[in-house]
């Protein structure tokens, strides 16, 4: 009988180590295939940032040209209103001018009348 009870033992333990490198088995297959989804996660979570670092450098890009255009235009802006303040000077001297003369045209009719 105790023949027979190791050797049922035996059968038992036999079995359960099947089982459990069936399951040792199970579980690399599955570790693999973790590996293999990590990995695949991992190129395309850098290729989203790689992706991602473009279109931000894109978009710093199309600010950059718009306020390039922005500063520009103010220059021109600015060109235009100093041009404006020029002629408004010329114009100033030339009406200074104008009642210079007519100052100077008016005394003289004044003597001439007394």
């Amino acid at each position: 009988q105790s023949d027979a009870g190791i050797v049922m033992k035996a059968d038992e333990l036999q079995h359960k180590v099947e089982q459990l490198q069936s399951y040792l088995a199970a579980n690399e297959d599955m570790v693999e295939k973790l590996r293999a989804s990590n990995d695949h996660l991992t190129n395309e979570l850098n290729s989203l940032k790689s992706h991602s670092d473009s279109t931000i450098v894109d978009e710093l890009q199309r600010k950059v040209e718009q306020l390039q255009s922005t500063l520009d235009a103010v220059h021109q802006e600015k060109e235009s209103i100093t041009n404006d303040k020029n002629m408004i000077k010329n114009l100033e001297l030339e009406l200074e001018n104008l009642l210079e003369v007519k100052s100077d045209e008016q005394k003289a009719t004044a003597r001439a009348n007394e």
